[in-house]
């Protein structure tokens, strides 16, 4: 797909919700300032059809936007931020538009894992406002299933995961592992104000198969604070809510 925009490459939808299936792997995203916003309908990326490769990767460009989508099936990741893509926002607010979960994008039911950030110099990203291991009723587990909700590895740092009011909040249940940290330069990311391993009501469990949140070998990282809009609520996973 290519929108040759001179300032910037904007795929906005705003008539009716549609789904496509993909047949062959999207282009990776390389450039920067692109905008794919569907919140104001909602669009279903699914990958069911594919034997590999993940749903949008964004590799090495700078400020771009996704919001409103749904990215299903894919037989690796949903989306992957990689070598060096820096300040781009997955999400945002899930009262602001008209589709399903607002600007808000839901991941789920991925092979491996439903977000990745990895990679030296892939930073001052923001994950926000998603439904990642669930159904859009934030109440049921569809599962990213072999590794994670959420994947920071790699060097990938001061990267930011939540939101600080319950429509920017992340929800991230029913997964293997909710939100996995890795890697020695794996630092000063920051993980607040989500949902892990609760459904959307904040009333029932809907635990991620592992634990809530796991950090290995990574350093100077900060899960929570002591701010209430900046606290995790981490309850009902099989495993340890932090290890």
């Amino acid at each position: 797909l290519h929108y040759p925009l001179r300032r910037q490459r904007q795929m906005c939808i705003r008539d009716s919700p549609m789904t496509i299936t993909l047949l062959s792997i999207l282009p990776e995203i390389v450039t920067d300032a692109v905008s794919i916003d569907a919140s104001f309908a909602g669009v279903i990326l699914d990958g069911s059809a594919l034997s590999y490769g993940s749903g949008l990767t964004i590799r090495d460009a700078d400020g771009v936007t996704i919001r409103g989508l749904q990215v299903l099936g894919f037989p690796d990741n949903g989306i992957v931020l990689t070598g060096g893509a820096s300040n781009a926002v997955i999400g945002g607010d899930r009262s602001i538009g008209t589709a399903p979960l607002g600007q808000g994008n839901l991941v789920s039911n991925n092979r491996l894992s439903g977000i990745v950030l990895e990679g030296a110099g892939t930073t001052a990203n923001w994950l926000v406002g998603n439904y990642i291991g669930t159904d859009l009723t934030g109440e049921v587990a569809f599962g990213n299933r072999y590794v994670a909700g959420i994947a920071i590895r790699s060097g990938a740092s001061d990267n930011v995961i939540g939101g600080d009011t319950p429509e920017t909040c992340n929800l991230v249940s029913g997964n293997q592992a909710g939100i996995f940290l890795l890697g020695e330069e794996t630092r000063g990311n920051t993980v607040m104000g989500n949902y892990i391993g609760i459904d959307a009501t904040g009333a029932q469990a809907l635990g991620n198969r592992g634990e809530g949140v796991r950090i290995d070998d990574a350093s100077d990282n900060i899960v929570g604070g002591h701010i209430e809009g900046v606290k995790n609520v981490i309850s009902g996973n099989t495993g340890y809510g932090v290890i």
